[in-house]
């Protein structure tokens, strides 16, 4: 969708281009597809930034030095440094780009993601219903006597048939522009809403742009000064001058309940605020609109005046209804969220009563539970309130202090169900005190929220020690998906250039696709960690083995050793894919956990107990001679390996090799059954069979003969067979170890007794 950029204003603001400065900047590799109304308008623009100083330049950067992202093992990493040098391959997520690759194994420890509502759990787009004007105060004497009129739809031809001046604000109180290819740009609220008027939007090279009736030519009004949307005000506004009178009106429309502040207390009417809470809670998405005529005024005189003085005295005149619909798979990933142990937050800067029925809608919020809203009330103090009609506690009053909401979060959920919203106002006055730290865990709903404030949401989490997400879709949540550990930006726009992680199908479903992704990226280098550290320990008892018993073995046993255990298998460890379910646990992330050193060191001492078996057994079978070191020599070296030792050495430790590959990776809940991962299975399938064929020379042992020494036959082929036995054997073990003690009733045993310190959440 393209992205519309406007003159730059003359203010006494400092430009940022971070900030509100963004509207009036072309970032760099943008590609223009109209300057100006036509191919001819010229348009100047001001170099500020080149290279790495620019936004994409900063992108750049980010990319070649990311921010340093502390993870657990991380911090655990230098104590095993000496032992290995981690390698791994993070799984490419599906579906989502990725700028820093890094992130993909933290998004596997999300505890908490922060979803922003429109264009994340709704669609982009919002249907214009229509508007429920106000009677005209002018008409009564009495502020009793302002009342709300009947909601005015929509007719079947799409537009909307109302009062002039309404008319005139719907027309004329936006940004809109047309396209060159056709069509109208802007903000889709707006674009909606401008074309529900019918009127006609003119653009004249080097004017003013004006509407003009599809009807009435008469009817025509040029829109002199736009005061463009500001998240601080929550409001916009604009002078339009109507050309049949020379009178200048200004139109402003935003958030009902700031626009219900700032227009004359006599225009609006004491249902005003409930009617719009009713409509925002039954899923609309409401906006307010209120003018004021200025008189026959020349417009300089009117561009001369500040934003304040501009919308003062207006009177309210209707507001504004706009239906968002979830998109089609949001329920579904909620409950995946649920299911998967990541409890979902809803941070928007829409209305906590919308927001509150897309909770309820989605999911996010059981139907049955009580939701309790924080705001700010005239007397400046944070007030508790019921939202709804749903209340299926009768021990539930109206209204509560901070101190008895955190006495309620107190009681068993099962005996009383209470999700808590607060607004942007709310929210910071109880900043101002440590109750916000005691009530974060239980917000669900953070509504009408700035930008700052969605990132100090997720920072404060942080804090906690949680790993949280982040997905959003607008610039609004630009610094909330820069501070959260995975930001997914669901946009092309500004949003994607802070986010490490943006979507191709722009859908929330990426958020679970992600989370999956990560689950398995990190289980899977926890696997590809233990591999390395068990071939580096059985490698050490190999040495050991072969300088105990005086062998040397030759060459193509550490050429197929390293080749094929250490890349072939160490590579095939890697691709493993994620289950296709979130399940209720997340993988370890502590090189030096419990659960990870169980695994580890209990696999290695089973393998050095059956490796010594295996020598034993060696011992015992008729005809071995013990391996006369003594007489070998120097010299020929390449000898010292034609015996029983080496074959048997090799033979069990090369399995154990596949073994561990193997058993490593297991992980049903984190990623695929192993047959999924048709590298490794073929690798262990066609693993050399050269150890069971393998035997002695028997000149050499003839030499040793000549010396004195008895002579030694060649192992035998039942001997071969029972020490293939041995092997598989081994490996049974070790796999009953991996998932009865390291991943199974040993492991949640373990848990019990050494319980993490963790933050209890409610999903």
């Amino acid at each position: 969708m393209p992205v519309q950029k406007r003159q730059c204003p003359t203010s006494d603001t400092a430009y940022d281009v971070r900030g509100e400065g963004s509207r009036y900047t072309l970032f760099c590799s943008s590609t223009v597809l109209q300057a100006g109304t036509n191919g001819s308008h010229e348009v100047l623009a001001v170099v500020t930034a080149t290279g790495m100083a620019t936004s994409r330049g900063q992108v750049m950067s980010s990319i070649i030095f990311p921010a340093p992202m502390v993870f657990k093992y991380d911090e655990e990493l230098p104590i095993v440094i000496g032992l290995m040098v981690l390698y791994a391959i993070p799984c490419a997520a599906m579906g989502i780009l990725c700028l820093d690759p890094g992130r993909v194994a933290i998004s596997g420890k999300i505890r908490v993601f922060a979803l922003d509502k429109t264009g994340t759990l709704t669609q982009a787009w919002l249907h214009f219903l229509g508007v429920q004007p106000v009677q005209s105060a002018r008409a009564h004497t009495a502020h009793t006597g302002i009342s709300m009129d009947a909601v005015q739809y929509l007719d079947k031809a799409g537009h909307i048939q109302t009062d002039s001046k309404l008319l005139w604000g719907l027309a004329t109180c936006h940004a809109v522009s047309t396209s060159k290819v056709g069509g109208l740009v802007g903000n889709q609220v707006e674009v909606n809403m401008f074309s529900g008027t019918g009127w006609h939007l003119i653009e004249a090279n080097g004017q003013a742009p004006r509407v003009e009736h599809p009807s009435d030519a008469r009817q025509r009004l040029t829109i002199t000064m736009v005061n463009e949307f500001e998240h601080a005000r929550r409001s916009m506004s604009v002078v339009a001058l109507d050309e049949r009178s020379g009178e200048l009106h200004v139109f402003c429309k935003g958030s009902f309940e700031r626009v219900g502040q700032i227009v004359s207390q006599e225009s609006v009417p004491s249902e005003y605020l409930q009617t719009g809470e009713q409509h925002a809670s039954e899923g609309c998405y409401v906006l307010a609109m209120a003018h004021r005529c200025l008189g026959v005024v020349p417009v300089h005189q009117a561009a001369a005046l500040s934003r304040n003085e501009l919308e003062a005295g207006l009177d309210l005149l209707a507001l504004l209804l706009f239906r968002n619909e979830l998109k089609p798979d949001t329920a579904e990933a909620i409950t995946q969220f649920k299911e998967g142990q990541v409890r979902p937050i809803l941070v928007t800067g829409d209305s906590a009563h919308c927001a509150a029925y897309i909770g309820r809608a989605c999911g996010m919020v059981a139907q049955h539970a009580g939701l309790l809203l924080a705001d700010v009330d005239s007397s400046g103090d944070v007030n508790w309130s019921l939202m709804g009609s749903n209340r299926q506690d009768a021990k539930l009053q109206q209204s509560f202090t901070t101190a008895q909401v955190l006495e309620m979060q107190k009681q068993p959920k099962q005996t009383l169900l209470v999700e808590l919203a607060v607004t942007g106002a709310a929210f910071d006055k109880l900043q101002q005190s440590e109750a916000v730290e005691q009530l974060l865990f239980f917000t669900r709903i953070s509504a009408r929220f700035a930008p700052q404030q969605k990132a100090e949401v997720v920072i404060m989490q942080q804090r906690a020690g949680l790993v949280v997400g982040m997905c959003g879709d607008g610039g609004n949540d630009c610094a909330a998906l820069r501070a959260a550990h995975a930001g997914l930006a669901l946009s092309d726009a500004e949003a994607s250039l802070v986010s490490p992680f943006t979507s191709n199908n722009k859908s929330i479903s990426s958020a679970v696709e992600l989370i999956r992704e990560g689950r398995c990226a990190l289980h899977t280098r926890l696997a590809c960690y233990k591999f390395l550290i068990t071939y580096g320990l059985h490698f050490s008892v190999f040495n050991i083995a072969a300088f105990w018993y005086g062998i040397v073995l030759c060459q193509m046993v550490f050429i197929s050793t390293d080749i094929f255990a250490t890349i072939f298998l160490g590579y095939a460890v890697t691709l493993a894919r994620p289950a296709k379910k979130l399940g209720r646990e997340r993988p370890s992330s502590s090189l030096l956990g419990i659960q990870t050193m169980v695994s580890l060191l209990g696999i290695w001492i089973l393998n050095v107990f059956f490796l010594v078996a295996a020598f034993c057994f060696m011992r015992n079978q008729a005809g071995y001679v013990l391996w006369p070191a003594s007489l070998a020599l120097e010299a020929e070296w390449w000898l010292l390996g034609d015996n029983w030792e080496s074959s048997v050495l090799f033979f069990v430790v090369f399995y154990q090799y596949i073994t561990c590959a193997l058993v490593y990776s297991f992980g049903s809940s984190f990623r695929l059954g192993l047959l999924y991962n048709w590298a490794l299975t073929v690798s262990i399938t066609l693993a050399p069979p050269a150890p069971l064929a393998s035997s002695p020379r028997e000149k050499v042992l003839e030499s040793f003969a000549e010396e004195g020494f008895p002579e030694s036959p060649a192992m035998s082929f039942d001997f071969r067979i029972k020490l293939l036995a041995l092997c598989l054997g081994n490996m049974l073990v070790i796999i009953l170890w991996q998932k009865l003690i390291a991943e199974g009733l040993g492991s949640r045993a373990l848990a019990r007794i050494f319980p993490s310190k963790r933050v209890k959440l409610q999903m």
